[in-house]
């Protein structure tokens, strides 16, 4: 101690230091719903058609034959059930007018957290849920309306572990929804197999999302592509951004969010967010000192066709 000195420690009346900002590293990031277009739905059960031509097939005509029959087929009509996605902030009146740090107003601080919090919730309701739990549900007075995950409407480009299945398409209008199997190791035999179905049937798809543990995986495989360093480059590169596959290119998207088994391949051409009320917030009724907003979301994913994605079931064994 230094005598003689008057320092802080016999000072009375020192402002606080307290930073002017809030630092968070909540992830946020949505890699699925940020990258598929956004649509229009005008009601709760949100349906769209899809197609498919017929094989090639041998085909040849006598001279002068007359025209074959008619071989026009009916279109198939999906559909997925919007779900509403809602929170709140509370914020008492005295809260939102002390001198706060970090914030002007802490019910606009909360709102926007509400906000960031909903477009993971969306993010894990198309993507998140296991395989028995991906289903759409039409709801009721006491139960809500659940949309179908990616993994509920793809039936024909999968592999599925052990006595796992995928869905009978065109589910879940009245077919066997998808089971899980036993898990095992991802590597690249399991996702060339999902991608040469994708291609046979008609897949340009341009998208991998896969969690962080699949994502090391996938960063060393070969994607026929050839790596080349630069003496100069003292950086070591041990991952890759784009898998360049024989039937697709691949961009990898690691998730957070998507449910840790699955490996699902897309073609955002081919998927979109179809929403009934695009997300607002609106102000409550008083019933005191508070300030009182509500945050809604209500809309549902549009599989436009499932042959266009793919999908690796339980990896991770």
């Amino acid at each position: 101690m230094a005598t003689g000195v008057f320092d802080t420690y016999d000072t009375v009346g020192i402002r606080e230091d307290l930073a002017g900002r809030i630092w968070d590293v909540s992830p946020t990031d949505t890699p699925i719903a940020s990258s598929i277009p956004k649509n229009r739905a005008k009601q709760t059960n949100h349906e769209w058609q899809v197609d498919k031509l017929k094989p090639p097939q041998m085909l040849s005509a006598v001279e002068g034959a007359d025209a074959p029959a008619d071989g026009s087929t009916a279109t198939t009509r999906i559909g997925n059930y919007t779900q509403i996605i809602t929170d709140s902030a509370i914020v008492s009146g005295t809260n939102e007018q002390v001198d706060a740090a970090g914030r002007d107003s802490e019910m606009a601080y909360q709102i926007a957290r509400r906000m960031e919090e909903i477009k993971t919730d969306i993010e894990f309701a198309i993507s998140g849920r296991i395989a028995a739990d991906s289903e759409k549900s039409a709801g009721s007075d006491t139960v809500a309306r659940e949309m179908g995950a990616f993994s509920a409407y793809l039936s024909t480009n999968t592999d599925y572990g052990g006595t796992g299945s995928p869905p009978t398409g065109p589910f879940p209008d009245g077919s066997t929804p998808a089971t899980a199997g036993t898990a095992r190791p991802f590597d690249e035999t399991l996702l060339t197999t999902v991608l040469q179905l994708a291609y046979n049937n008609g897949s340009k798809a341009t998208m991998m999302c896969e969690n962080a543990s699949n994502k090391t995986i996938s960063s060393q495989f070969d994607g026929g592509t050839t790596r080349y360093n630069s003496a100069d480059d003292k950086r070591l590169v041990a991952s890759i951004d784009v898998y360049a596959g024989d039937f697709q290119t691949l961009e990898i998207m690691p998730s957070r969010i998507i449910n840790a088994t699955d490996v699902l391949i897309i073609d955002p051409e081919y998927a979109a967010i179809s929403e009934l009320r695009p997300m607002f917030d609106k102000e409550l009724g008083d019933t005191g000192d508070s300030w009182r907003r509500q945050v809604i979301w209500e809309g549902t994913l549009e599989v436009r066709n499932e042959q266009a994605h793919a999908l690796v079931a339980d990896t991770g064994g």
